[in-house]
């Protein structure tokens, strides 16, 4: 179940099942947390001093591997949203979206 801002319980909008909601809730937070973690290596990157030519290769590495993370995060997002249409289309076939 979804929590509200008053910690109340809430169900989900769509009556989609609670193991689908908190797995695109686990993955958005997953998403967070990389989009975070890079911000933070990126930011104490530049902070340290050293030759920029190290820094760039340093910050290359860093960019790839962000991307590499989120490539998989955004994969499963889009697994889940296919579930997600997949269950809203059984449940209501003459959904056209």
């Amino acid at each position: 179940m979804l929590q509200t801002a008053t910690g109340n319980s809430a169900a989900p909008e769509q009556g989609y099942p609670d193991d689908l909601t908190s797995d695109i809730l686990a993955a958005l937070a997953a998403l967070a947390a990389v989009e975070t973690r890079y911000q933070t290596k990126r930011e104490a990157l530049y902070q340290v001093s050293g030759p920029d030519t190290l820094k760039q290769r340093f910050s290359d590495h860093l960019e790839a591997r962000h991307q590499q993370e989120r490539e998989a995060v955004i994969q499963r997002l889009v697994e889940l949203h296919y579930s997600l249409t997949v269950t809203a289309r059984v449940r209501d076939p003459d959904l056209t979206h």
